[in-house]
């Protein structure tokens, strides 16, 4: 970041508007001649604390569902882990409802 260059409001408005509405995985310094890419932990402290909260929540069960052995449950939308990367287990079973298959999602 070009701290003489941008007021706190600018780079969090700035930060908040990708947190919201694009992934902030890969948030570049504003200035179009700059290509390094800001560090989205850098954010919690620019922008309000709900807003990073849903960022965060939502960038990490991205990324982990990005993975092989976990899901989304479909009943709570609680993320679900297979943690022995057995590939011949089907069925698991949400901390918070039920078993369901780890590939179709169906009980």
């Amino acid at each position: 970041m070009h701290p003489p260059y941008y007021c706190h409001n600018c780079i969090s408005r700035y930060l908040v508007y990708y947190a919201r509405f694009v992934t902030a995985q890969n948030v570049h310094c504003p200035d179009l001649k700059c290509t390094v890419k800001l560090d989205p932990m850098a954010f919690k402290i620019l922008i309000p604390e709900n807003i990073f909260d849903k960022w965060f929540d939502t960038t990490v069960k991205s990324a982990l569902l990005s993975m092989e052995y976990q899901c989304c449950c479909p009943f709570y939308s609680e993320l679900v882990i297979n943690e022995c990367k057995d590939k011949s287990v089907r069925k698991v079973k949400c901390p918070n409802c039920k078993e369901f298959c780890l590939k179709c999602q169906v009980p």
